[in-house]
């Protein structure tokens, strides 16, 4: 294992500097270019005197220069500190004051900070004079959170970290040199972050795209730049759905692999690209800012069951515990939280020594994740531990009644939630988008088939949205205030 991803880049721009690493909006670079772009801006932060272990907030793009910039971070020894592309002013000040960052990269002009663009660090034609690259037990980068709980935290990862992590994409998906993977997702974002790590390692080619809301442009991928892979949320997949129907059935004979991860993938989405690439290796990844990429499922193997979410990835090692936290074999009858270790776990939450306590545990992410390990050693997940409805001692995961309602007609989109019930402790009830097919006693009938009485969602409310996190995680939060 290489100590550091831009290390790994230095690498492959000497061991082949014309090929082709980055195909952004504006340009296509190839390795050496892509490099020497590294070095001109390490040498402008030089120039600004940031040092070793100073904090660098960056305003995220989908671009070449954004991962340069960030790499020019960590090639001083610098922490990288990425925001969304979207970020306004005053969480960009918010996470500077946070982190103590001196100097912000974007396009804005920040009060008492200094800022600088990503075209303004272009201008230097100087080149950093590399003495020696980034130490594996450096820290890299602040990861701040978008989850689901309302609380952005900062994951403090190394780049140890970062190449355990990488690794565990790489062997996973059988990436190769003559990959091109296509990579719509937002970079600061630890799952499309850790996609382009994997391909930097592997010394394979990136197509960065702004999302697919313009499907076309992602059709282009393939057919312009050669692409024969691509990391998606499984939201993005639904938009692709959405919005050309069954068209990546065109590309069969030119996609290696597709790549999802960050929310759950929904089995009808599963069963019809599996039907529309069947010659495809399909994945879906298990991880977390905290421990990327932990677990991998293929699939369109075998191994595609219900709830599975594969098996542990190279660089991890997947557990679980009791409500005491001691380790034990959980069992489908007997699950257990789910706890992650390996080179791929993170140092700590930024100052917040309490959180870190109690997350980080004798070696292992703490999830709050309920799951279990089958005697093949295929690991399952029955959904978030503050999310399994415990009704009349009965535990229901509203992923299953999520995936099973996702079947009946007339219904868009859904999200399965527990309401208090003075006699049975709590009842599921579920939110539901609707369309002209839509009936109450349709969906009620085909619950029941399908699913066990304590299952059944015991009141229907019909929204407009299911609101969402950009990756397509549910905000329970915001459902429960609707109750």
């Amino acid at each position: 294992m290489l100590n550091s991803i831009v290390e790994a880049i230095s690498i492959h721009a000497a061991q082949f500097p014309d090929k082709v690493c980055i195909i952004d909006r504006e340009s296509s670079l190839t390795y050496k270019e892509y490099y020497s772009m590294i070095l001109r801006y390490a040498a402008a932060f030089k120039n600004l005197n940031v040092k070793k272990g100073d904090r660098v907030v960056i305003k995220s793009a989908q671009t070449a220069k954004f991962l340069a910039a960030l790499h020019a971070v960590h090639l001083i020894s610098a922490v990288a500190v990425p925001l969304e592309k979207n970020v306004k002013a005053e969480r960009l000040i918010e996470i500077a004051a946070q982190t103590q960052a001196v100097l912000i990269i974007c396009d804005l002009d920040i009060k008492d900070y200094k800022t600088v663009s990503c075209n303004e660090l272009g201008t230097s034609n100087e080149n950093f004079f590399v003495k020696h690259f980034p130490d594996k037990e450096d820290i890299s980068t602040i990861l701040f959170t978008t989850g689901t709980t309302g609380k952005s935290k900062g994951v403090v990862v190394t780049h140890r970290s970062d190449c355990a992590t990488g690794e565990n994409v790489m062997f996973g998906t059988q990436m190769t040199p003559d990959t091109r993977e296509v990579l719509p997702m937002p970079l600061n974002h630890s799952f499309s972050l850790r996609r382009y790590y994997s391909n930097m390692l592997t010394g394979s080619s990136v197509i960065l795209m702004d999302g697919v809301i313009f499907v076309d442009k992602f059709f282009e991928c393939f057919e312009k730049h050669g692409a024969n892979a691509a990391a998606l949320a499984p939201s993005a997949l639904s938009i692709i759905f959405s919005l050309s129907g069954d068209k990546i059935g065109d590309f069969k004979d030119r996609i290696d692999y597709m790549e999802f991860g960050s929310a759950h993938l929904p089995q009808d989405d599963k069963d019809r690209l599996k039907s529309l690439l069947p010659n495809t290796r399909l994945y879906d990844f298990y991880g977390s800012s905290e421990a990327g990429c932990a677990c991998m499922l293929s699939f369109n193997s075998k191994d595609d069951k219900p709830f599975c979410i594969g098996r542990d990835t190279v660089n991890s090692k997947i557990a679980f515990v009791d409500e005491d936290g001691k380790m034990f074999n959980a069992t489908e009858k007997q699950p257990g939280r789910l706890v992650t270790s390996g080179a791929i776990i993170m140092e700590g939450y930024y100052n917040d020594e309490q959180l870190t306590s109690e997350t980080l545990v004798n070696g292992y992410v703490q999830s709050n994740d309920l799951g279990y390990r089958d005697e093949s050693g295929l690991v399952f997940m029955l959904g978030r531990i503050d999310n399994v409805i415990i009704t009349g001692g009965n535990k229901v995961s509203p992923i299953e009644v999520e995936d099973v309602c996702l079947k009946c007609p007339g219904i868009k989109d859904c999200a399965v939630i527990g309401k208090k019930d003075e006699l049975m402790g709590e009842i599921p009830v579920i939110f539901v988008c609707t369309d002209e097919n839509y009936s109450e006693s349709v969906l009620v009938n085909f619950l029941h088939e399908k699913l066990e009485s304590f299952q059944v969602p015991k009141q229907i409310f019909i929204v407009e949205a299911i609101p969402r996190t950009y990756n397509g995680k549910i905000l329970h939060r915001e459902l429960k205030k609707l109750l």
